[in-house]
């Protein structure tokens, strides 16, 4: 008797969980997909910077080069927070994009270190003090050498 009186109501609430249940996996589905969108498109952008013209790694003459590798840091801090968060959350993000995603921030990653490296080229060219302890430095290490070799490959020379 209470089945029958019960029965379409346990129908129900079993029919409205298993909907809500459907409703949360699509949604965390939609959300990754938006995720996915979000960091391709700002692997795009990023990607942008590099392709748009050569990036020169000598000091662009521009009057506002200090505002443009000011920029490019926020650009980067903000990213390596993206990439931060995002990697904390890949556990929680469904099997069909943790693999796409995770792809994705290791590219991110590389760009970052991309963009990290020109500022450093620019920082470096701007400070003459800087510079001039490199070329110490170097000319330190090989005193006979007449021409100071480029202080990326100097740096590369170095073990850890």
């Amino acid at each position: 008797m209470i089945e029958q009186e019960f029965g379409p109501i346990y129908e129900a609430m079993g029919a409205s969980s298993a909907t809500v249940a459907w409703l949360e996996k699509q949604e965390r589905e939609r959300s990754d997909w938006d995720m996915h969108w979000h960091l391709s498109k700002l692997g795009a952008a990023l990607q942008n910077l590099f392709d748009t013209k050569p990036v020169p790694t000598v000091v662009p003459p521009t009057p506002r080069i200090d505002f443009v590798i000011c920029c490019l840091k926020v650009v980067t801090s903000l990213t390596c927070s993206v990439i931060r968060n995002t990697t904390n959350n890949l556990p929680n993000i469904t099997e069909s994009f943790r693999q796409p995603i995770a792809l994705l921030l290791v590219r991110l990653e590389e760009m970052v270190i991309g963009i990290e490296e020109l500022t450093d080229t620019w920082e470096i060219q701007l400070n003459s003090e800087l510079s001039e302890r490199i070329g110490s430095a170097i000319r330190q290490i090989d005193p006979a050498r007449e021409t100071i070799m480029d202080w990326r490959e100097a740096l590369e020379l170095v073990s850890d």
